[in-house]
């Protein structure tokens, strides 16, 4: 089926003449048989004066009842009035196994421009087992 969603936020400052911060996103998320489809849009409008617009994908696919891969990607622009706009990208890979009560899950995801910094890239790798009793 489809889901979705919108949502509002302000953060008011209690500091003279600073502006509040503000955002605004919303989500569409569609999943049929062992295959979900997402997409995300946020707005976030700094009382800093650095706006960031964040637009995410991701497909998850179940392989079966007990391992579930995904791919999702992310930019964020970093939009700044006094400067040059740059945009972050973050692209990953997951994967996760569950066998009764312990899952091991694992991560990979490269960043360009972390941070909204030209030339800067990131990598990061997870592996963890999470056990429930």
């Amino acid at each position: 089926g489809l889901s979705g969603g919108v949502g509002a936020s302000t953060a008011s400052s209690s500091v003279a003449g600073a502006v509040d911060d503000e955002v605004l996103m919303g989500y569409v998320n569609y999943s049929t048989g062992p295959v979900s489809l997402g997409y995300r849009l946020t707005d976030n409008s700094a009382g800093s004066g650095t706006e960031k617009n964040v637009e995410a994908y991701a497909i998850a696919f179940n392989v079966n009842d007990n391992m579930s891969v995904s791919v999702a990607t992310q930019d964020i622009e970093f939009d700044v009035p006094s400067g040059t706009n740059t945009t972050e990208t973050i692209n990953a890979f997951n994967a996760s196994y569950t066998m009764g009560a312990a899952s091991v899950r694992g991560t990979v995801s490269e960043a360009s421009d972390d941070a909204g910094v030209s030339g800067s890239d990131d990598e990061h790798m997870e592996i963890s087992l999470v056990l429930s009793f």
